[in-house]
């Protein structure tokens, strides 16, 4: 299934300082998105929490560790429709 982003949406990115992490923030700007940015080194409960109170639709995360830590916690109750893995 393509990933489908539209202006409005709120999307999260996770993961340190990268040039990927500039590139995912300019491309959500340009598409009219909203960036969500999360900390790598927060528990599974903040994620939890801002993921469901930020509304995120889709979210891009840096490394294995933390895709297993969101994955989580994304099936229970939080709205994400799509992760991708940078």
């Amino acid at each position: 299934m393509p990933l489908v982003l539209k202006k409005g949406d709120n999307v999260g990115i996770v993961g340190g300082n990268s040039p990927q992490w500039m590139f995912f923030d300019l491309g959500i700007m340009q598409i009219g998105a909203v960036n969500v940015p999360l900390y790598s080194t927060i528990s599974s409960e903040d994620y939890e929490y801002i993921l469901k109170n930020a509304d995120v639709s889709h979210l891009f995360v840096s490394n294995k560790e933390i895709y297993d830590k969101v994955a989580a916690i994304q099936k229970k109750s939080t709205k994400v429709r799509g992760d991708i893995y940078f």
